[in-house]
This record gives C-alpha cells, structure tokens and sequence, in this order.
C-alpha cells in the first residue's frame, strides 16, 4: 500500500513508521481524543440532566423547560460560527480552545451553586465556552495531517469515537449523581471532566502538539483572490443549502432525546430492573452506546458495497438516516397512545397541576386518586409491571412532599387515605413485604395497620 502511495503523483506520503504514532496516527490524536471526550462528557452530562432539573426541582411545566432547553442547545449549535472567526482573524486555534475550556468549566460549577442568577449565568458560560472550544479541536484534528495525507479520514474516525465515548460516560456518572445524591452534584461532576480534559491539554499540548495551533491566526496569512463564481461553485452552494435543510431536520428531532424523549423516560417509562429504579438519565447512553457498537460494523460494511461497486451516494445514506429517525418516532408514538389506553392522564389543568388531574372519568380529581385509577387499569390492561411503575410514581411525589401526600388546598384529609392506598397498591403488585417501601413510606412495614383506618372522600 506504501509503494501504491508512493508512486501517485501529488500525494504526500505517510509519515515514517519510526515516528511514534497513536493507532497509526499522530500522537497529538490521543490527546485530542481524550481532551474531546472530556468535554463532551461536560456537555452531556449537563444536557442529560437540564430538563429533568427544570421540571422535577424548579417544578417548571414541560413546555417552559423544552423552551428553555431548546434555546439552549441551538445557541450551542450557533455560537461556534462566530467562536472560528474570532479564532481565524484574532485568537488561533490553541488560544481559543483554552478560552472555551475555561469557559466552560466555571458554567458547569455555575450550575452546581443554588440560585436563579448562578443558574443562568453557567448556562450562559457553557455556551459561549462551547463557542470557543468546539471548533478549534476540529481544526487541531485536521492540522495533525499535511495535504493529501490518506490517515485524515481515519483520524477524524477515531476522534468522533472520543466524542461517543465521552456522551456514553457522562449520563451514566452524571446521571446517577444529579438524580440519587442531588442535582447540583451531577453539574458539578460535569464540571470536573471538563476540568480533566483542560488539564489533559495544557499537560500536553508541547509535547505532543508542537506547533499545532500556534503563531498568527492562519487568516492573517492569506491572500484571497476575488473572482467570478463559475457555474459548478454555483451548483455545489446550490446542493449544499439543499443538504444544510435536511440536516436541521435531522437534528431538530435528535436533539428530542434531551427533552421530550428524556421526559417521556422519567414520566412514562417502566423503569424497575429487578429492586432498582434506572435513572431516566441513563436513557441517554442509548444513541452513543450503539454508535460505539455499530460504527465499526457500518465501517466494513461500506467497505465491502464499495469494494461490489453497490455502496450508497452520502445524500442517500442521509435518506436512509432520516428514514430511520422517522421510524424511531412512530415508535414512541405507540409507546405514547399505550399508556393513554392504560388510563395514564397526559392532559392536566395547568392552573392547578400541582393539586388535581383528569381521572378516569373525566371530572378533577385529586392527582393521588389518578394513580390510584392509573395502577388499576394499568394491572388490568398491561399487567404487574406497569403497576409496579405507577405505585413507584406514586412514590416519588411522596419523597417530593416529604413523606406525606397531603396536598394544599383540598378540603378533605388525605394522611389516610394516601397510607391505606399505598398499602392496597402494594399488595397489588407484590410490594407489601419490601421493608425499603414500607420505610419510604414511614408506614408500617405491615399493612394491618392501616387496613381499616376510616377514609375521607373528596369533594368534586
């Protein structure tokens, strides 16, 4: 393959073999594969838990939280344009990333501090760190490799594998954390791997970096030469914008996992494995876990069709990925119109959320009766497990009132009905001899005791 290479007019050979490489490439790759986990270990693990913070902790209602995650990430998206800019005319490559790291690690410790002000000031910070940062590694990747070198495609392979690595990681230890411990901790471990990756970089960026990055910002060097656009520069900005539509598409429904598909995990999803609840964070790992699996068997794949002649144009392998997410969707579509069959209520009077829903005959009920309703139909519609669900959603509303279901404003007392309920549900769904629950509940671990304590019906 060496002497194939060789012998082709105007490609520049491989480096030496004597030179250290990392996988046959550059050594500075590694760094960068490990300084690009780091932060998108940051970013993810943040993304993982924004929504669930807003509407579980702050108690926003989930069109208030999306907006402000969907700003959010788009800021994300944008921010980087004039982030190169000023890392191409003023800053360059080196400068600019430690700037976004730096950046982006106080907005990650911003967050892990209580209050409204140090809560979007670190939104503010990640962002505009995200700006700086997200760039330039890119670009660093690109200048490992001279012009013509055939590693570069293999290179930024690699460095995408970093990126997937570091979205897998970051759910599952950021997750558990902002869920099981407290909110501001998993920010704040997001915060750390952005810590680890800086440090990584500063660590090494002379020894396995040198000159990457460094003198004048590359713009300053050029002199671009003004000519008439011919006809084929005109065709490819042509398919370019047509490409640019398809891909906001794609990705105005993938950035769904971060918040409509990532509430309909905490809300709506059968979460018990065994005795344990997964954190619905952990949902996240799902898209990065199978990229990591599937990409190298995609990678032999495209290697054979193309050796057959029979390997798809990109613009279709961009069809079939559209195709894809649009079946994923009428997935969760199903999922959705399921629960509406086992009598789970989507639709809640948004003036008093917090004290009534929509029972199972349509009047305005107190929310403990719903579920009440929900793990009866849900029994007999679905079965044992998506009771044991509801009853565990039941509970979680009960550690958010401290152990008591007694609600503001109603006119009847709910202390006994709420035990004596919990208490028939879990018998229901084999939970009555679980003394974690009994003890969740600061009930009994028997229900005897509750069995025949007298019952205060609401008034509708």
């Amino acid at each position: 393959m060496e002497a194939s290479v060789a012998a082709v007019p105007g490609i520049i050979r491989d480096k030496p073999a004597a030179e250290p490489t990392f996988l046959g490439h550059p050594r500075g790759l590694a760094l960068l594969f490990l300084v690009e986990m780091w932060e998108r270990f940051s970013y993810y693990g943040m993304r993982a838990l924004l929504v669930l913070y807003l509407v579980n902790a702050l108690k926003w209602d989930t069109a208030r939280a999306s907006n402000l995650y969907g700003s959010y990430t788009s800021l994300a998206y944008i921010t980087p344009l004039l982030g190169g800019y000023l890392a191409d005319r003023f800053l360059g490559t080196r400068r600019s990333l430690v700037i976004g790291g730096i950046l982006i690690a106080c907005g990650h410790f911003s967050l892990a501090l209580t209050g409204t002000a140090t809560f979007y000031l670190g939104l503010a910070l990640v962002i505009m760190g995200t700006g700086f940062f997200k760039p330039n590694v890119s670009t660093m990747v690109g200048q490992l490799y001279p012009e013509g070198d055939s590693r570069r495609d293999g290179g930024f392979t690699l460095f995408y594998m970093g990126i997937n690595l570091g979205a897998f990681l970051a759910p599952l230890i950021c997750g558990y954390l902002g869920e099981r411990v407290g909110w501001h901790y998993g920010f704040g471990a997001a915060g750390v791997g952005m810590v680890l990756g800086l440090a990584l970089y500063l660590w090494g960026r002379d020894k396995y970096l040198p000159g990457i990055g460094v003198g004048a910002p590359a713009a300053r060097k050029l002199h671009v030469e003004t000519s008439a656009r011919s006809a084929d520069d005109k065709k490819r900005v042509a398919a370019l914008v047509i490409v640019v539509l398809f891909v906001v598409a794609f990705w105005s429904a993938f950035e769904q996992s971060g918040s409509s598909m990532n509430l309909f995990a905490d809300k709506n999803t059968n979460r018990m494995v065994g005795s344990f609840l997964v954190p619905a964070s952990w949902f996240q790992t799902v898209n990065a876990g199978f990229i990591l699996l599937l990409a190298p068997l995609f990678a032999f794949m495209w290697r054979r069709l193309s050796s057959a002649g029979r390997e798809p144009s990109t613009p279709m392998k961009m069809v079939f990925g559209l195709a894809l997410l649009g079946i994923g969707f009428l997935f969760m579509v199903i999922g959705g119109r399921a629960l509406l069959v086992a009598g789970r209520s989507f639709v809640r009077d948004e003036s008093c959320a917090a004290q009534t829903c929509i029972g199972a005959d349509g009047g305005m009920v107190p929310r403990e009766w719903c579920r009440e309703q929900d793990c009866g139909i849900a029994r007999r519609a679905f079965g044992k497990h998506v009771a044991r669900f509801f009853l565990h959603d039941l509970l979680r509303d009960l550690d958010d009132r401290g152990g008591s279901i007694i609600l503001p404003g109603t006119s009847y007392q709910p202390a006994y009905r709420g035990r004596k309920t919990v208490a028939a549900l879990s018998r229901q769904v084999g939970f009555h001899n679980d003394a974690s629950i009994a003890g969740r509940l600061r009930m009994p671990a028997t229900v005897s005791e509750v069995d025949h304590q007298p019952d205060r019906e609401p008034n509708h």
